[in-house]
């Protein structure tokens, strides 16, 4: 059977983030709200927010449980 590398497990995670950041962050820098053409490149932007908070967790050498209260991003990464 073949492993799996990193990538691919990474590309099926649904991430998390906190409810009280969807108003602060992600509202803020994804342009919710915008025309159903638009959609995906928002969509686009939540995910690339994901990522810069990851990069900056693992370079800080930082790792923070999420509270209770989450949501999902709404798909897995690869798509």
């Amino acid at each position: 059977m073949a492993t799996e590398n990193l990538y691919d497990i990474w590309a099926k995670r649904n991430p998390k983030f906190e409810t009280h950041f969807e108003e602060k962050l992600l509202r803020l820098f994804t342009d919710y709200g915008v025309g159903s053409s638009e959609l995906r490149e928002a969509k686009g932007k939540t995910y690339e927010l994901y990522i810069y908070a990851f990069f900056v967790g693992l370079y800080a050498d930082k790792k923070r449980e999420l509270a209770s209260d989450t949501k999902t991003l709404g798909q897995p990464i690869q798509y």
